[in-house]
């Protein structure tokens, strides 16, 4: 088993179960929180350690927001087959959420068995994604109340663009790329104003590496922090960015291949207008996570984790150079 020099895990999971655990891994490539699979002798499950700063204080919107989602799962239940909820364990003191000394809260649910995809993605994955995004935006669409959202300023544009400049101003120089402050600089006035229409509730973070595959479907969603109200086309502009975009050059084939599978799919009629302007949508998304890259690249990498060093400065790169391309792809 994995040690963490500052929490025991073992006495992390009696706050859940009195499963006896017997094996622990660090799974997935998620850049904010840690998540551990767990095997016990009775079961298989996951444990997450939420980022404190972004999450510590918002315990309760978040359990909210998985109730209604919950909720909203045993309503469909009749309609969309393979599509599985990631059940939350209640700690013993109450709730979802088991606070440790350093105030991280953690929560374990039951493992459910799938798989994330690795890039490159195949054709036939990239349709199944088309399809589940579909699936999970009707499921969302059961939701009747406005959401909270317990990541606030979550794709507001232009206080990311604020908070760049603040940034820049103390940078090292060293750390500065002129090339990309240029793009960055020439794209700010259009994309800080660009308004989509804020008309569903929404994933907030739809990336492929969030969604479960089991015999060529997507049976899940998870990482459900982010669901918020929003611009339903940000969510599809979002997915694609994920798994359409390859070092910063969009391939048009998978994108009208996704496009075509959510359509195809019938869970959720969107109209014509509304998709005209995914090219503007995805043109934003590829802005704004950008710039979330460069100002953390700039801050020495805070916030995003890094597999290598150079490397958030790397993707800041590719996704500020591609949005000459992405507002030019002919979807429909």
């Amino acid at each position: 088993m994995d040690k963490l020099k500052d929490m025991d895990i073992i006495n992390i999971c009696s706050q859940f179960t009195d499963d006896v655990m017997t094996g622990i891994r660090r799974i997935g490539d998620g850049h904010i929180n840690d998540t551990f699979y767990i095997k016990g002798e009775k079961g298989e499950y996951l444990l997450q350690k939420l980022n404190p700063v972004l999450f510590g204080e918002n315990r309760e919107i978040i359990e909210h927001n998985y109730l209604q989602y919950a909720k909203a799962c045993e309503n469909i239940s009749g309609k969309i087959k393979e599509w599985e909820l990631p059940r939350w364990l209640k700690c013993r003191a109450g709730g979802f959420f088991c606070v440790d000394g350093n105030r991280a809260p953690w929560r374990m649910y039951t493992y459910i068995k799938g798989d994330t995809l690795k890039s490159p993605y195949s054709k036939e994955q990239i349709r199944a994604c088309g399809e589940g995004l579909s699936k999970l935006h009707f499921i969302l669409s059961q939701i009747k109340e406005v959401p909270g959202s317990a990541l606030p300023g979550l794709h507001d544009t232009a206080a990311y663009y604020r908070d760049y400049l603040s940034c820049r101003e103390d940078a090292q120089k060293s750390r500065r790329d002129s090339a990309l402050e240029a793009v960055i600089d020439d794209r700010a006035g259009r994309m800080t104003s660009l308004k989509l229409p804020e008309n569903a509730v929404i994933h907030g973070d739809a990336r492929i590496g969030n969604m479960l595959f089991k015999d060529g479907r997507v049976i899940a969603m998870i990482d459900l922090d982010t669901i918020m109200w929003g611009p339903r086309i940000l969510d599809i502009a979002d997915c694609i960015r994920s798994c359409c975009i390859n070092e910063g050059r969009p391939d048009q084939e998978l994108v009208k291949t996704l496009v075509s599978a959510y359509r195809d799919a019938g869970y959720m009629l969107i109209g014509d207008d509304e998709w005209k302007i995914l090219p503007q949508a995805l043109e934003l998304i590829c802005f704004e996570l950008g710039l979330r890259y460069y100002t953390d690249h700039l801050r020495g990498n805070v916030y995003f984790a890094e597999d290598c060093p150079g490397r958030n400065l790397q993707k800041a790169g590719w996704l500020l150079h591609s949005l000459d391309e992405v507002i030019e792809l002919q979807i429909l």
